[in-house]
């Protein structure tokens, strides 16, 4: 959504800040819902629910196809909210590697990652 604006119309104007706008009210329905519905133990849903939340790059300068992994290209954010996620936590206000998402998010689920995945378990969150 967020990405065909810029596509469209062009990266940082008024329709891609609106998109932006619109996919935060849509995450927040989303997390209203899970806190809203109960569980069968009669608790929040959102309580035991893995919510991780990751963009692609988020643009720069209408950047694409560059040669070589460039840093502002390749580094996307996360956020991760869940059942033994570390609260109050974040990673310096760095980005991490769009490769390192599936590897946290099958840690927190008790999966160990295959040998053929390259990213890295992001231990700040779910040590």
């Amino acid at each position: 959504m967020v990405d065909l604006a810029a596509h469209q119309s062009c990266w940082g104007c008024p329709l891609y800040y609106h998109a932006l706008k619109s996919v935060e009210m849509k995450i927040k329905l989303l997390i209203d819902a899970l806190n809203q519905t109960q569980d069968s133990s009669g608790q929040p849903m959102l309580d035991g629910t893995l919510v991780v939340i990751v963009s692609d790059h988020g643009g720069w300068r209408n950047g694409h196809d560059f040669n070589k992994p460039f840093s502002a290209l390749v580094d996307i954010p996360i956020l991760i909210r869940g059942p033994d996620a570390l609260k109050n936590n974040s990673l310096e206000s760095k980005y991490v590697s769009s490769l390192d998402v599936a590897a946290t998010v099958l840690n927190a689920i008790g999966v160990e990652k295959s040998e053929f995945m390259r990213g890295q378990v992001l231990e700040q969150i779910y040590p």
